[in-house]
């Protein structure tokens, strides 16, 4: 296999970023000090000067001529002029000239916010200024980026903290063209389409491609995120399996799916001694579903050998579970689901009896809540707390707050934060595309190390994060013809719903095909990138001995282009899809 694998941007902080990001939140009070700093040495010199002149002034007298500094009809004094006085004729033009200009900012902001996205270079774009866009929008904007956002209410409430952040902002419908034209997402490097509504997002996802086909360099990719998390496997399963633009890349995220990955791998289901693990999850949302199908996943995957008990208290909780079974028919394989239909609201959940057995012993292990308001997540985590206290309990809320600092003092109970936790740039900067690249990267290194070659042996062998940009671009466009190796063979890309899928095994016949499809995916990359072919590999002169056909290759070396081939259902499995047949080739 071609020895070349991906790695993940890693987002930058640097330090005209966070100077500019600074300077933008303090002009208007550094705008301010230095009209103090100048009308004060103006009074000074003035009266300093006239004094020695014997002509004292008063304190009222030394104003007025010091604010005439301002509009360059200062009185012109006569002998040497005391550095105080120098200083504050030549500041007070610049001050009074800046706050002319800012003034004028102010007045035609929407005409200069426009004019300037004109020359934004590798800059994000936010679509909607939710609870999901303003912490993106700030997060981004705290690690150096130029972020320009699109909101349709102009008296929304975040609007006016990000612009005093520093933070572009135009009115007007993300999904329009003239909004993303004005935006300049052609020149963009990330575009992010997290408005309330899936449509909007999608229609985003659209008007942004055909942006991108204007690019002249570089790949723009746009997240996009889709509530129904149905819907995003759907939209991801097309997105794999559809042909792929060269400048142009499209990720659809779901903050609970990734919320349900994160929640449970700060707070993992292990079982302690010789006791059944029992989770509890109160809410059968939107989170509640993600969690259930997350941790059964997990459970399967530590070949735990008891099926894992799970108990969900909801208001339609056998409506929604009857559903997520017919849905993922091999979820009774894995798991023990008990549907309770519970209000959280109810004396019945206050007095606790469905959490503990016939003789009273409270059986749950760990509890999550996940309900529709953070009020709500809390004050059920804290009757939990006070029925089963020793029982580590986890409160789901959506952003950092005054509830989630309570939560803090009360030992036993945690929040897990979902916005937070989902809406960084480090996590959604990791789409499809790149945890793939990401999870045969792994295989890579486990498979080398294992015949003996060292890590940060030669320049494939570093670790996800220490990786060039040319090798991380190089195994983003491997995980881009995938797909089409694939469907070469009968196969498609699906979300994982057979959780057998990583036993799947190819035919020798079909390994032997994908690998030299493969083999002659990494020549055509390695000669467009100057490569050569040599006797000895130099990464230095770009000479590499397997620059030839297949036939001509030795037998380990068409080895490892087999592993690779073997390895893709299990490694597919771990990111949550398997290998699926469509047709006989």
């Amino acid at each position: 296999m071609a020895d070349v694998r991906p790695a993940v941007r890693t987002v930058s902080r640097p330090w005209h970023g966070r100077a500019r990001a600074w300077l933008a939140e303090q002009q208007w009070p550094l705008t301010g000090l230095a009209w103090l700093v100048t009308l004060g040495l103006g009074i000074v010199g003035y009266t300093q000067h006239l004094a020695a002149a014997d002509k004292p002034v008063s304190g009222w007298d030394a104003l007025y001529r010091a604010l005439q500094l301002f509009v360059l009809e200062g009185e012109q004094l006569s002998g040497e002029m005391i550095w105080e006085f120098e200083v504050a004729r030549l500041l007070a033009p610049v001050v009074a000239g800046y706050t002319a200009l800012q003034g004028i900012g102010l007045l035609f902001a929407e005409r200069v916010a426009k004019l300037r996205c004109r020359f934004a270079r590798g800059h994000v774009v936010i679509c909607g200024l939710g609870s999901k866009g303003f912490r993106l929008a700030g997060t981004f904007r705290d690690q150096g980026y130029r972020v320009i956002a699109i909101e349709l209410d102009p008296d929304a409430a975040n609007t006016a903290i990000l612009r005093e952040q520093g933070i572009t902002i135009l009115t007007g419908d993300a999904a329009s063209e003239e909004a993303l034209r004005t935006a300049n997402v052609a020149s963009a490097s990330h575009v992010f389409a997290v408005c309330g509504d899936d449509g909007v997002n999608a229609e985003v996802a659209v008007q942004v491609r055909a942006k991108a086909a204007t690019r002249r360099a570089g790949v723009l990719t746009c997240h996009a995120h889709v509530v129904d998390l149905p819907l995003c496997r759907l939209l991801r399963e097309q997105l794999l399996t559809g042909p792929r633009a060269s400048a142009f890349r499209l990720e659809f995220f779901n903050i609970y799916e990734s919320g349900a990955r994160a929640l449970l791998a700060a707070h993992p289901i292990v079982p302690h001694g010789d006791q059944p693990v029992h989770l509890l999850i109160v809410g059968m949302g939107r989170m509640g579903e993600a969690l259930v199908l997350q941790a059964a996943h997990q459970w399967r995957a530590e070949n735990r050998g008891a099926p894992l008990r799970v108990s969900v208290v909801d208001c339609a909780a056998n409506e929604r579970v009857t559903s997520l079974r017919a849905r993922f028919p091999h979820l009774a394989d894995v798991c023990e689901i008990l549907a309770l239909e519970i209000d959280v609201r109810s004396t019945d959940f206050e007095a606790g009896e469905f959490l503990t057995d016939e003789s009273g012993t409270c059986t749950v292990s760990r509890a999550v809540v996940c309900l529709p308001s953070d009020a709500m997540s809390v004050s059920a985590a804290l009757t939990l707390h006070q029925r089963c206290d020793g029982v580590p309990i986890v409160a789901r809320v959506f952003g950092r707050g005054g509830l989630q600092v309570l939560l803090s003092d009360c030992e036993g109970v945690e929040a897990f934060s979902l916005l937070d936790e989902t809406c960084a740039p480090e996590i959604l900067l990791r789409g499809i595309n790149e945890t793939l690249a990401q999870a045969m990267h792994e295989d890579y290194l486990h498979s080398e190390q294992a015949k003996g070659h060292e890590l940060r042996s030669r320049p494939a062998m570093f670790p996800w994060d220490e990786l060039t940009e040319t090798l991380r671009e190089a195994n983003r466009g491997q995980v881009d013809c995938l797909t089409e190796r694939l469907a070469a063979f009968g196969y498609r890309i699906a979300s994982l719903t057979d959780w057998e899928a990583e036993r799947f095994q190819f035919s020798p016949d079909e390994i032997e095909g994908m690998s030299r499809i493969e083999h002659d995916r990494w020549c055509a990359e390695r000669r467009s990138q100057g490569y050569t072919w040599g006797e000895e590999r130099d990464d230095r002169r770009k000479r590499h001995p397997d620059l030839v056909v297949w036939e001509e290759l030795d037998e380990e070396t068409r080895e490892k282009d087999r592993q690779f081939v073997r390895s893709l259902p299990a490694f597919l499995a771990r990111v949550g899809f398997q290998v699926q047949r469509i047709s006989r080739p």
